[in-house]
């Protein structure tokens, strides 16, 4: 990795971690990180059956499937991606909607960097049912999507 982007990962993930101290993100940040963990095991699986090994984290084999490159891909989109994109919704929140109240709802204040990280969730979690059908399973979330009316439907196929 390159010197810069070990650096920017760093400055991300401190700024981040930081303003999530001060404001209302701390639920929305668990949810993603319970997501991309999920998300990681479910690729590995997913990558592990596509070989046709049986999921078992106890056998050598399984470990074997983790690789530097997958991992380092990981953190990139958790931290660079998703890192950046954070701080931009924190600045235009900040300096543009004088942080702004979006959505008032469950008692909670939505503000533009806790919809971010949970926009982010939810992409993790889109993406583990992407996982589970590559690995041979049902993706429930398109299920989901064929209980929506046809006419929204038209929204998610474009």
């Amino acid at each position: 990795m390159v010197i810069v982007e070990k650096i920017w990962i760093f400055i991300s993930t401190l700024i981040s971690g930081l303003l999530a101290c001060y404001t209302d993100l701390i639920p929305a940040l668990v949810f993603f990180i319970i997501s991309t963990c999920l998300d990681t095991a479910t690729s590995i699986h997913a990558q592990a059956m596509v070989k046709g090994l049986i999921f078992n984290p106890f056998k050598k084999y399984f470990w074997n499937e983790i690789s530097s490159s997958g991992l380092r891909n990981w953190m990139k989109k958790v931290f660079w991606e998703y890192g950046v994109y954070l701080i931009i919704s924190f600045v235009i929140d900040q300096c543009v909607f004088k942080n702004l109240t979006l959505f008032n709802t469950f008692g909670r204040e939505l503000t533009l960097p806790v919809l971010a990280i949970y926009l982010f969730a939810f992409i993790e979690t889109w993406s583990i049912g992407e996982n589970i059908e590559r690995a041979g399973g049902i993706n429930i979330f398109k299920k989901i999507l064929h209980l929506i009316p046809d006419k929204y439907q038209k929204i998610f196929k474009s």
